[in-house]
């Protein structure tokens, strides 16, 4: 590939492959391009592909009217529901499951409960 000179505007040389380097034919100015790498993302972890299961856990042991309708906003399927409908589902128990994901996607469902106000614990699948 030739290019104008930047002294005199004739052609340069094209660059070699082994110094990157082109002279002026005219006026002998050189330049020299200077290559830098630039590092790519780390490769991706092989775990954030592995199946987690993630749920919301209560602060106290039972969900309070907060959490409920923090749940409420959270969970697409809840929004639309009655206060009363939501609290019998809920009810006594000590967490709600949000279902099986892969690790990286789980991470994500977390910090998205946690902008809610909500605790979603991450477990290791059993084999």
């Amino acid at each position: 590939m030739s290019f104008p000179c930047p002294r005199c505007g004739a052609e340069m040389t094209d660059l070699t492959e082994k110094s990157f380097r082109s002279v002026c034919r005219a006026c002998g100015q050189e330049q020299v391009l200077l290559l830098r790498t630039i590092p790519g993302p780390p490769p991706p972890d092989p775990k954030d592909s592995e199946p987690v299961v993630i749920e919301i856990r209560w602060h106290g042991g039972r969900a309070s009217h907060e959490e409920l309708l923090a749940m409420r906003r959270f969970i697409a399927e809840f929004r639309d529901r009655p206060m009363s409908e939501l609290y019998a589902a809920v009810h006594d128990a000590p967490s709600w499951p949000l279902g099986v994901h892969p690790r990286s996607y789980a991470h994500h469902i977390q910090d998205e409960a946690r902008r809610f106000g909500l605790t979603v614990e991450i477990h290791e699948t059993v084999a």
